[in-house]
């Protein structure tokens, strides 16, 4: 509504410019009409357009008035189709995604190509032919219903690169539903779990629930790790990738306090080799003066991969007699050795943790080769 209400309040101080000089030979309701058809057109997602000045004689004006609609009409679809485009930037940029290089492009031709056919037609009105204008406005609605149906699978296709392949499948994802699993629950979804025990984890109602999916499907997650783990052969990752199978032994031979206390190790050695000196800006502080701003500043996948450390460095400290945490902590892993602590839940989220973070160095060290 907001929008419209903006569109019809520059229509009539755009579109007077337009039509002054006829305004004696149309009634008030006609120009009106005309003059918010004129405003939608320039007030929509094509505003930078370069507009014509419309040489509009009067005989035209009737046909103008019997065509307003379908111009509004269609212009209220495009603004509708572009707002929901609008609207999911929006949502990616407020989530730290940085968009695909190529997607803006692609998505800049799509304007493009809508603005010329747009010119086009304004430029057939300029000549004042009625039965050009009727064409006009038919080659635009072929046009558009065309661009909108290969649009749609052009955006689908984009929206599903922001995620890993294991989430690509998922429907109606939202990227708050991952981030809060990532995030606040420490929960890996980059690369592990498959599909369907994602999406589980997805729709469970709490922490709660979702742990207690880690400790149903321990199993199946245990051997899609080993399958991230197969399709990581780069020599970067060689000595974390044997570790991690070492632990994904321990944990299926019932060992799973050795498999969480080598995952422990694993987690830290990747965050230590990947950023160094700086890596105490991704974990929190002790007095809590440290925030996840670090983390906007990465894209999509690289948040969704790297976002479960905050949570698995949780502060603990066993001299400032801490509590200790029942959800999987690398603090508490490496400094306790309470059945709280070490359990079979624990063990496998470390391994996914340490399985997705493998995958993560993996593919960026393949993206740098090639």
């Amino acid at each position: 509504m907001g929008e419209e209400d903006t569109h019809d309040s520059g229509a009539e101080g755009k579109g007077s410019s337009q039509l002054s000089g006829f305004s004696a030979h149309v009634s008030p309701q006609l120009q009106t009409q005309i003059n918010r058809s004129i405003g939608i057109i320039k007030g929509s997602a094509l505003s930078g357009l370069k507009m014509p000045n419309l040489g509009l004689n009067a005989s035209l004006f009737k046909d103008m008035g019997s065509t307003a609609k379908i111009f509004e009409s269609q212009q209220k679809t495009l603004a509708s189709i572009l707002k929901t485009n609008s609207d999911s930037i929006s949502l990616i940029k407020g989530a730290g995604i940085k968009m695909p290089q190529g997607a803006m492009s692609a998505l800049k031709l799509n304007q493009d190509f809508l603005g010329s056919y747009t010119q086009s037609i304004l430029n057939s009105v300029d000549l004042g032919v009625s039965d050009t204008v009727s064409r006009a406005i038919a080659q635009f609605a072929s046009i558009q219903a065309d661009w909108l149906k290969h649009l749609a699978p052009t955006l689908a296709n984009l929206k599903r690169s922001f995620y890993p392949e294991n989430l690509q499948p998922i429907d109606g994802l939202r990227f708050e539903s991952v981030e809060e699993i990532v995030m606040s629950d420490g929960i890996p979804l980059y690369g592990v779990p498959r599909t369907s025990i994602a999406q589980a984890l997805l729709e469970a109602d709490g922490r709660g629930r979702r742990r207690e999916i880690l400790g149903r499907r321990w199993r199946s997650i245990s051997e899609d790790c080993r399958v991230v783990l197969d399709s990581c052969q780069s020599l970067a990752t060689k000595a974390f990738r044997d570790s991690a199978r070492a632990a994904l032994d321990a944990l299926d031979a019932g060992y799973y306090q050795a498999a969480q206390a080598l995952a422990g190790s694993i987690i830290d050695a990747i965050l230590n080799m990947y950023f160094g000196s700086e890596r105490t800006k991704y974990t929190p502080h002790p007095a809590g003066k440290r925030t996840t701003a670090a983390y906007e500043e990465f894209g999509s996948r690289q948040f969704i991969a790297f976002a479960p450390i905050w949570t698995t460095y949780q502060q603990f400290h066993v001299n400032q007699g801490d509590s200790i945490p029942s959800t999987f902590s690398r603090n508490a892993t490496a400094h306790t050795v309470s059945p709280r602590q070490y359990n079979r839940r624990n063990a496998i989220q470390g391994l996914m943790v340490a399985c997705s973070l493998i995958l993560r160095v993996h593919e960026e060290h393949e993206a740098r080769r090639g």
